[in-house]
């Protein structure tokens, strides 16, 4: 998926996470990106009923990002700072 999404870009994964640690992961997500500006995190939360508030709530903060169900097989990040990981199964893709 490096490939696919980011192959030029410093990539790392929150996987699995709980309601509450989101905010924690994109607050380090923006310190990470004072040094890295081009780093793009891959978010995935632990259970699908998130997927849909985690989505609203990068919105909210206007921050870019592209969801991995509606990504085209060849799409790539661009100016995404997120890629919101809203399937089951593909985490060790990343």
């Amino acid at each position: 998926m490096r490939e696919r999404y980011a192959p030029d870009r410093p990539m790392w994964v929150a996987g699995s996470t709980h309601e509450g640690e989101d905010e924690r992961v994109i607050a380090a997500h923006d310190r990470i990106r004072e040094r890295l500006p081009g780093a793009l995190l891959v978010l995935a939360p632990r259970h699908p009923q998130r997927f849909d508030a985690v989505a609203a709530r990068l919105a909210e903060r206007n921050i870019p990002y592209v969801r991995h169900s509606r990504a085209a097989d060849h799409q790539r990040a661009g100016d995404a700072r997120v890629v919101l990981l809203d399937t089951l199964g593909e985490l060790l893709d990343f």
